[in-house]
């Protein structure tokens, strides 16, 4: 308990003198800004999150879907939200309404919700390639069929405009067209998105859901979230702007350490950002005994690699090591194994291209994995003959050029990572005529490295 009390103060303290303007992982699972992990349309999979507002202030937050292979935006919205809202929406697959885009699957957004989202259609919104640059080989949407989702605050809603989206005794806000009209031409957001806002307070939450309907199998995850992002006003921008995103966070990160609390101040905000997602080692299980029928997928997602290899920089940020060149963006990695009788395998390497990978062990008669996802992101391991079918795996992100140096000069190994294993089994005897299935989500446990010591451990105990 005195440690804790000691912890406590320790962070007060910090915050204090860093002005609370310190982007840090949220202790209590709500924040200013929320990272989905992953989202999927492929494989008969259907997507849902939502978006809690613990709170007893009404927010404006901005909503993004961004594909998974260099996080370009598909689709993304304003909600605002009154107080202990909760605002929800699914993802699907659709036909493209593009001509171009014939052949292919896209997603559509719906939802019922009734909270304010100005020009959405809830009925449903189709992801759309226009932000894809037109250097960029791949334009197919069929790359946005899975990716993942940001959601940032915007600020508290005050005045009229939170009279507007208070929701009435049957659930319905009181207008939401005032809303819509003040993003019009000559509309008071349109003209200045200061009114009626002020500064965020977070307690924002959520939470998302991969539901297979045809395999009668599902997993629940929450999202990961930031505090204390914004360093000075937020921005409150129209509907379908591309501002705010986690580039324009407050430049200074906290990040909870073994004898406390440790703050960096940063160049940019993405850096901040990356620094309190950074991943030196990811560990998890894996299940692939064809007695069950075993699958082990494991979600590993870069939420912030595109700020640090867009091709407008002269050369890649670190943590990572290749700027985007239209096709690709390749991170160079390890994965070690130990089975359930501690056997280990031959350490293999691993590269992935995207801004999200998909790490899928299967056993020697192949087959799909938990998520039938795209081929450039996927990457299979294969069971090997000394080893058994069910152990733990980690993945090593600390190789040379897998780190970042802060203004002070103290460093961390490592990618900025958030993500998840699911594993998937049949049980074909579960009784005459019956076919049960299962799956489980599993957290990553992870470790992150300081340039001379860990700086903290959560999970399996590996020092380096």
């Amino acid at each position: 308990m005195k440690r804790y009390q000691k912890l406590v103060i320790m962070w007060l303290c910090l915050m204090n003198a860093l002005g609370a303007t310190a982007v840090n992982l949220s202790t209590d699972g709500s924040g200013q800004v929320l990272l989905f992990p992953y989202y999927n349309v492929k494989g008969g999979y259907n997507s849902i999150y939502s978006v809690v507002n613990n709170s007893d202030e009404a927010k404006a937050i901005k909503v993004r879907f961004r594909e998974g292979v260099n996080l370009v935006p598909v689709l993304q919205f304003n909600v605002y939200l009154s107080p202990r809202d909760v605002w929800t929406g699914v993802l699907t697959p659709t036909a493209p309404s593009d001509p171009q885009q014939e052949g292919t699957i896209s997603v559509l957004h719906s939802t019922v919700d009734n909270s304010c989202a100005p020009f959405l259609h809830k009925a449903g919104e189709e992801f759309t390639a226009v932000n894809i640059p037109a250097t960029d080989s791949n334009q197919s949407i069929g790359r946005a069929t899975e990716g993942l989702i940001e959601v940032l605050e915007m600020g508290v809603v005050v005045g009229t405009s939170a009279a507007a989206l208070q929701h009435d005794s049957a659930g319905i806000p009181s207008d939401c067209e005032l809303l819509e009209s003040a993003w019009s031409a000559a509309g008071y957001w349109e003209l200045d998105g200061s009114v009626d806002l002020t500064l965020p307070t977070g307690k924002l939450s959520g939470a998302g859901v991969l539901l297979n309907m045809s395999e009668g199998q599902m997993v629940a995850y929450d999202a990961v979230a930031l505090d204390d992002f914004w360093a000075a006003d937020a921005v409150h921008t129209q509907p379908d702007d591309a501002l705010p995103d986690l580039s324009q966070g407050a430049p200074v990160s906290l990040l909870q350490t073994a004898s406390g609390y440790s703050s960096a101040t940063w160049v940019n905000g993405y850096q901040a950002v990356s620094a309190v997602l950074m991943k030196s080692v990811v560990n998890n299980q894996y299940n692939i005994s064809p007695f069950i029928t075993g699958r082990t997928d494991w979600v590993i997602s870069w939420p912030t690699k595109t700020f640090h290899t867009n091709p407008e920089l002269k050369a890649p940020s670190t943590p990572f090591s290749e700027l985007w060149d239209g096709e690709s963006s390749c991170e160079s990695y390890s994965l070690s194994r130990n089975d359930v009788n501690t056997l280990a395998a031959d350490p293999v390497q691993l590269a992935s291209c995207g801004a999200i990978a998909i790490v899928s062990f299967k056993d020697q008669f192949g087959g799909p994995g938990v998520f039938q996802t795209n081929a450039a992101n996927e990457i299979l391991i294969e069971q090997t003959s000394n080893n058994s079918d069910i152990g733990w795996a980690s993945l090593h992100f600390d190789g040379n050029s897998h780190y970042m140096v802060d203004n002070e000069d103290q460093g961390l190994l490592g990618l900025p990572i958030i993500g998840f294993a699911v594993q998937k089994y049949r049980n074909a005897g579960a009784g005459q005529g019956l076919l049960a299935q299962y799956t489980e989500l599993l957290e990553h446990k992870y470790q992150v490295f300081s340039f001379a010591d860990i700086l903290f451990v959560d999970g399996f105990d590996q020092s380096p």
